[in-house]
């Protein structure tokens, strides 16, 4: 039963639709897991917020530890691309028991590449 379970996982998750055995359901980047959205907005403005007081300070962007906001936990990476303009990715993430599903927003020159939805980051077996 757990190979049959672990061929249906890598064929839905391959093709956009995953199913978390044991846990909720993720369907075209959205979650049942919980109603959540104003929870990320608030990070996102909040984040957005103290980053942009930082690089005014410092001419970067910060690299934050992970915190937490209800039931979200939440972090961020400084990056530069190829021709040394700065950004930063806010990483999300929620656990629902045996699984946790991670998002992402970009900010900066690749905001559009390092931005997208729910996605199964992991998943005890």
């Amino acid at each position: 039963m757990k190979n049959i379970k672990h061929f249906w996982k890598e064929i839905l998750i391959t093709t956009g639709l995953t199913v978390m055995f044991g846990g909720g359901m993720m369907m075209g980047g959205e979650s049942f897991l919980g109603g959540e959205a104003e929870d990320i907005t608030h990070i996102q403005d909040t984040v957005a917020t103290s980053q942009a007081t930082y690089f005014a300070e410092n001419g970067k962007y910060e690299h934050t530890a992970s915190s937490t906001y209800n039931s979200l936990d939440y972090y961020c990476y400084e990056y530069m691309n190829a021709i040394s303009q700065p950004g930063y990715q806010l990483f999300i993430e929620k656990g629902s028991g045996t699984s946790t599903e991670i998002m992402s927003t970009g900010y900066g020159p690749e905001a559009t590449s390092r931005t997208w939805e729910w996605r199964l980051k992991y998943q005890d077996e």
